[in-house]
């Protein structure tokens, strides 16, 4: 495409559906049709091709603009007149509260990076593990799994059942039992030392271990259902992505946290203290929280369709400090887009309120599971379980593992955790310079790049298994290339996917396809759990593999480069609306980022 040729307009039709011959860029309306600058996108898809000639299609449409219409048309306009700068200024309090909300996910990454952290953690594996033929003492791998696995079960539980409670009870009070919970949940793993002592069994300690993933599993399962969605419902267009990648931030701050403790605790001598300490570290944020929480605007998205539109006002007033924000007309977009995101996931027997909203009905809008696999619905719902799924099997497990993976490649145990350090403080500062990245380049591109890194980079790190032990300078070139492996993965896939399952589901639907996304990402997980452990261990508690392992997760990223290419579109810029049309119309994928919505 030229670069000077103007965007594809979109007013019911594409390029893509003319008749050879025809052009390709949006001609201007007949005088009796409303200009494109007053037709909202909603108006455009009800918009039909009366005729198409040399000079472009000609619209006939349903109506002319109505002053409902031009009410929307009015908070779009606003959101898009604003810069970077001044939309930041004018949600200023919901950047605040986007930042308290993914706290919950520092303390969730502290407590899963403490367990992976715990088994390269000398004193850990001299209170619960076992030793082989009076050697060093080790977890066993099956427990090693068995500990994270119970932790994933739990959370994949609890957020099947935390999406339908946040569309039925709010965000707010969701996230609030959920820290309620850990506090009482925590208990558990914190007596798992005494346990096994009294017991004298190295196994009944590490069970209740287990126990205690399990449990706070379910408010991990809690927080990543509620976290995500909140953060983008509350969130302009401009700082979405920025907002929501800064989830990502907040678990890299959580390894780094975890990492950081187990590094201080290496000269404690006493084996319970050495591990009770870091799990008393959890107790500090959930009360902190909770009460921050308790002032927290809901969602105006959620109190919408729970026809609760004074409420709604209310949160968005609180949201938004700017005293021209047109607070009803974004009311009456968040309710438009609602209704028109039932109509996407409407079948032929469905009732289907009038997508002006004005059906009158007191009950709640309630969206099911089954929703996000409807009409066009499935293909939103396909694009986030793959980048989901993308995001853990992309090797990024490895980085949990870090410690151990460098030991296994020859180096000493305080430098393995001194390094895995460095690669996290490496990671935050990837991820911030993301946030510029993800302003100014268009986010499929950044994506592509990103997965084709760790194809290289795993591909270099498991050739690297192979050569000679011999050679001392391998260790330190394979923890140059995870550490890069990092920097990698920090600046594309894993503040992307948060960018993306934000973006690219309807705004009724992005809890449940959120949901979705994440279950995917812990089931596809499962891999990562039983096979990770098995082959970084030395026989014969392992298989012995160390760096070769890598190679599995670059033939893993070869296939998701192919899959990006075909399926991945480019939302980057786009409001709730434009991206509802683009997929109401099913643009192909590559034709996203040309198609203007008009």
């Amino acid at each position: 495409m030229d670069a000077n040729q103007k965007p594809q307009a979109l007013h019911g039709t594409t390029s893509s559906n003319l008749p050879a011959g025809s052009s390709s860029t949006a001609q201007a309306l007949p005088s009796d049709l409303p200009s494109p600058a007053s037709v909202s996108p909603a108006l455009a898809r009800s918009a039909s091709v009366e005729q198409v000639s040399s000079q472009g299609p000609l619209l006939k449409t349903e109506s002319q603009v109505s002053i409902k219409e031009l009410e929307i048309q009015d908070a779009n306009n606003y959101e898009k007149s604003l810069s970077f700068k001044q939309t930041a200024s004018a949600w200023l309090p919901s950047i605040m509260w986007c930042i308290v909300f993914a706290v919950t996910i520092i303390g969730q990454s502290y407590d899963l990076s403490l367990a992976a952290n715990f088994f390269s953690f000398p004193q850990y594996r001299n209170l619960f593990g076992e030793s082989h033929n009076g050697g060093a003492k080790e977890i066993p791998t099956q427990w090693q799994s068995i500990i994270q696995v119970t932790g994933q079960a739990g959370q994949v539980v609890a957020m099947y059942f935390a999406g339908k409670a946040a569309d039925k009870y709010g965000y707010r009070k969701t996230m609030m039992v959920s820290l309620a919970s850990t506090v009482v949940f925590l208990f558990v793993s914190f007596f798992a030392a005494d346990t096994m002592l009294a017991s004298q069994n190295h196994h009944v300690g590490l069970a209740i271990v287990a126990l205690g993933q399990l449990l706070l599993g379910l408010p991990w399962g809690a927080f990543q259902a509620c976290v995500g969605a909140y953060v983008s419902d509350i969130s302009p267009t401009k700082i979405r992505p920025i907002m929501a990648g800064y989830i990502s931030l907040c678990w890299i701050f959580g390894q780094l946290l975890s990492t950081g403790v187990i590094t201080g605790l290496r000269s404690v001598e006493d084996l319970t203290w050495a591990y009770r300490i870091p799990v008393m570290f959890t107790w500090i944020w959930p009360p902190l929280l909770l009460i921050s929480l308790f002032f927290a605007p809901e969602s105006p998205a959620w109190l919408v369709r729970q026809k609760r539109d004074a409420d709604a006002r209310v949160a968005l007033r609180k949201l938004n400090r700017d005293n021209a924000f047109p607070v009803d007309s974004h009311l009456k977009l968040i309710k438009f887009a609602n209704e028109k995101a039932k109509q996407a996931s409407a079948t032929p027997d469905d009732s289907v309120a009038p997508a002006d909203g004005s059906d009158g009905a007191n009950q709640a809008d309630e969206p099911t599971y089954g929703d996000c696999f409807k009409n066009t619905n499935w293909r939103r719902t396909r694009i986030v379980v793959m980048t989901s799924i993308a995001q853990q099997l992309c090797g990024s497990a490895l980085m949990f593992h870090s410690a151990k993976m460098y030991q296994k490649a020859g180096m000493d145990v305080p430098l393995s955790f001194n390094l895995t350090l460095a690669q996290y403080g490496l990671g935050i500062v990837c991820i911030l310079v993301s946030f510029w990245l993800m302003s100014r380049y268009r986010h499929r591109i950044m994506w592509l790049w990103g997965v084709l890194g760790a194809v290289v980079t795993m591909g270099l790190i498991g050739g690297l298994g192979f050569a000679p032990a011999e050679l001392k300078a391998v260790p330190w070139v394979i923890a140059s290339l995870l550490v890069f492996f990092t920097g990698v993965y920090n600046l594309s896939l894993g503040p992307l996917v948060y960018a993306l399952t934000a973006n690219i589901p309807s705004e009724r639907l992005r809890n449940k396809t959120g949901v979705l996304g994440r279950i995917s990402y812990l089931v596809s997980g499962q891999l990562n759990m039983w096979l990770v452990p098995k082959m970084l261990e030395d026989r014969p508690n392992g298989w012995g593999f160390g760096p070769r392992s890598t190679l599995l997760f670059a033939g893993l990223n070869a296939m998701f480069f192919v899959w990006s290419i075909f399926d991945l579109p480019e939302v980057k810029g786009r409001t709730a609306a434009e991206v509802d049309d683009l997929f109401m119309h099913n643009i192909k994928t590559r034709d996203f980022h040309r198609v203007s919505v008009a």
